[in-house]
Order: structure tokens, then sequence, then C-alpha cells
């Protein structure tokens, strides 16, 4: 057994995974495994505690919310690494990524996760250190490889894992780690964004009334959903190596659902972080790390929601020509 082998090997819940292989359901067994972690330290208890319950703001046809969500700004590496790790691949000024099972296994001995398989590709699906829900959890690749866009894969780990909501961000597109292929996984009734009114309409396809372009995919059927999922998201990618994605996915219990956030690094903000925000901003959450955060979101609320999603919002005649043939299909 090679070094990854062993690392991914004592991260992995044996419990768990024999009754994920039995069959028994996945949303129960995650929620058992979040709860686990929570238990035994990896994530502590007062961060899952301080997550607050979300605000609810609207006006002008805009819907989002606001949760105080201290604990993630501590997300990102643990400034305590192996000073020699096994894996050497350098991550944020040579610090070894903390996606890797081997970085894993030394850093939080104690996380465990479940072990799956989705179109071929092998992923672990591990509580979220940072999480904006509970349960929260992260799908990675026990390799490490580059983030880059799967639709198969997003849309097959929903389909494993009914009735969860599955993430995945473009490269620069306000993932924590672009370097390391992930996607993410959450149980939520509904999203701020599935409430968002349409502002233009095609066959199976819907462009938001959104302060940023975000398209809304229906279908009845998986494979229909998959392939033209895929083509919509391929075509933009396509227009240009700036292009960017989130792409947000759920089997819900008489449709697929996707919703797809057209970004371009070309457009940033000056109201959050890195100027690159990530899935949860479009889909209608912020996360306020500190009282000073909360109180202006909360004071400004709508105006500043839309400025950060106009900021954004990619706006060229290629992007425009793109929304006229996506509507005229």
């Amino acid at each position: 057994m090679n070094g990854l082998d062993r690392a991914l090997n004592s991260i992995i819940d044996h419990e768990l995974q024999a009754k994920w292989m039995s069959g028994s359901p996945k949303q129960t067994l995650l929620e058992q495994l979040f709860t686990t972690q929570v238990e035994n330290g990896v994530m502590p208890r007062a961060q899952i505690e301080g997550i607050s319950t979300m605000e609810p703001y609207q006006g002008d046809g805009i819907h989002f919310c606001l949760q105080r969500n201290y604990g993630r700004v501590t997300r990102g590496v643990s400034e305590q690494v192996h000073p020699n790790p096994t894996y050497t691949i350098p991550f944020r000024g040579g610090m070894p990524c903390f996606c890797c099972p081997e970085v894993i296994s030394y850093q939080w001995p104690k996380e465990r996760g479940v072990y799956i398989e989705v179109g071929g590709l092998p992923l672990v699906i591990l509580p979220n250190i940072s999480p904006i829900f509970v349960p929260h959890f992260t799908a990675i690749s026990p390799e490490h490889r580059p983030q880059r866009m799967d639709c198969n894969v997003a849309v097959g780990l929903a389909a494993l894992v009914p009735g969860a909501w599955v993430i995945q961000n473009g490269q620069d597109a306000g993932a924590t780690n672009p370097w390391h292929y992930h996607l993410q996984l959450f149980f939520a009734d509904t999203l701020p964004i599935a409430v968002c009114p349409i502002k233009n309409k095609g066959d199976g396809v819907e462009i938001l009334d959104h302060p940023t372009l975000v398209i809304r995919l229906q279908a009845h059927e998986q494979a229909g959903f998959e392939t033209r999922l895929a083509a919509l998201v391929a075509r933009y990618l396509g227009l240009g190596d700036t292009r960017r994605v989130n792409l947000i996915v759920r089997e819900e219990p008489d449709q697929w659902v996707g919703y797809i956030v057209l970004r371009d690094t070309r457009f940033r903000t000056d109201l959050y972080r890195s100027g690159q925000p990530g899935y949860a901003e479009p889909a209608g959450i912020i996360s306020a790390v500190d009282d000073a955060s909360y109180d202006i979101w909360a004071l400004e609320n709508v105006q500043r929601y839309h400025r950060l999603m106009t900021d954004i919002r990619p706006i060229d005649s290629e992007t425009d020509l793109f929304i006229q043939a996506l509507l005229a299909s």
C-alpha cells in the first residue's frame, strides 16, 4: 500500500462506509457523519452553534439571506502543517494542499469520510470544515488535480445523494482551493435563487431576473438534463479563457434543476474578500464573518447585494449573443 492509499484508508469511516455500500439512506448517513465530526472535535462545536439562522431580505425582486458565520474567517490552510509532508505539490507559498488525504490525515487525524465513485471518478465525501449549512460536505478527489467543471460528475453526485444540492465552482470563481478538484453538497429545502423572478424564457431554460447572469435549466430526465447542461456550460466556457461558471444542481421529486452562474474573471468586486465571491452569494447567501460586516449588510441589505452581484456580472457583446442564441434554441 503506497502513501496515498494509506492516507486515504485512514480518513475513511469504515463503519459508515459499510452502511453506505449496503444501500442505507445516504442523507441519514451523511448527517451521522457530520454529527460525529462535531463530537470528535474536527469542527469546533462553538463554530457550528455560532452559525445563525439566515435572515431573509428582499426588494425590487431581489431575494437573499444574511447569516452570522464567524468561523468562515478561519477557513483555509492551517499553520500547523507537517514539516516534511510526504506529499510535496506546492500550495500557497509552498504549503501543502489541505484537500489532499496525506495532509488531512496528519493535520486532522480524526477527520473521517466515505469513499464513492461517480462517473468513474473516485471522491471522498468529508464534512466541510467551514460550513454554511448544517450539515455541509465537500467531495474531494483523493489525488491532487486542479479544479475543473465536470457537469456529469455534479449530476451523478446529485443522483447518488437524492435531495442534496451539489455545487461546483470553476477556477477563479470563488473556490477556496481551486488547485484541488472538489465539489460541495448540502441539504436545504430551498435557496433564495430558487424564488428569483424569471426575466426571459426559452425551451426548458430560463434567464433569471437577477443582478448577475443566472440561467436555470430544468428537465424531467437525468440523461437529457446532463447532456444539455454540459453543452451549455461548454459553449459558455468556450467564449474565452476568462470565462468561468458556478454550477448548482439538484434532483427534485419530479424534475432536475440546475443554476448556471455565468462568470468572467475580468469582472470583479471590491465588496467581498478576494473580489471573487463563490456559489453561495449568487445563490442568495451572504455569510458575515464579523459583527462589523454583519451590521453593514443588514443596514444596506438589498442595495449592497445588488451592487455585489452587478459588479461580477459579465457585460460584453459575446455574452449577449450567447444568451440570445440560448433563448432561441
